[in-house]
């Protein structure tokens, strides 16, 4: 379906686009020791935050084709007024919300040059003598790992009980929504699998 190939080719560029921002700390990162101050300055005050901000958001386009899948399986009515909104809106609003939460923690971060002749950088909220940080970092947990873990579980549960229900009669005409559900639940076990845990 249209709909939810936007959703995977979304998923798709911002994956690619994390092993792009990722190349530069192949080549020059030894457990946050750098060779240069440049390296070390740029992934402390801003690698890290851009692989953060594309990790998230890409959580949280898997988070909306979930849903999708979701009310197509149990509120069908429901899911066409979704679908005939659009996605940009989403987009557009969670996008910068995202990047507007992960700003602050661009303004966190220590260079220092080590006795090996290495630069270490500590990014993000690992410095903890900023007063705001305890505060902070709780809130950058929830939004960037808690809560669409905790959403992904709840929906994941429901498109599993939708299909034992056999909301989705499995005839040609729909025969399409039941691998679109089974595709979603392949993806949301594996970002259980692999980011849940990082």
């Amino acid at each position: 379906a249209y709909h939810s190939n936007v959703f995977m080719k979304m998923m798709a560029i911002l994956g690619l686009l994390q092993s792009f921002a990722f190349l530069p700390f192949v080549f020059d990162n030894e457990f946050c020791l750098y060779n240069s101050y440049s390296y070390a300055f740029y992934f402390t005050y801003f690698g890290w935050k851009v692989l953060d901000i594309l990790r998230t958001f890409s959580s949280y386009v898997l988070l909306s084709l979930s849903y999708d899948r979701f009310l197509a399986i149990w509120y069908p009515i429901q899911f066409q007024k979704v679908r005939q909104q659009g996605i940009t809106k989403r987009v557009l609003i969670v996008g910068p919300l995202l990047v507007a939460s992960f700003i602050p923690m661009m303004c966190i971060g220590d260079v220092t040059l080590q006795p090996n002749g290495k630069w270490l950088g500590i990014a993000g909220t690992e410095i903890t003598d900023t007063n705001w940080t305890p505060f902070y970092k709780p809130y950058i947990l929830l939004i960037s790992g808690l809560l669409p873990c905790i959403v992904l579980v709840g929906l994941s549960i429901g498109l599993l009980y939708g299909i034992y229900k056999k909301r989705i009669i499995r005839h040609a005409g729909r025969r399409h929504q039941f691998f679109s559900a089974l595709a979603v639940l392949v993806l949301n076990i594996s970002y259980f699998i692999c980011l849940t845990p990082y």
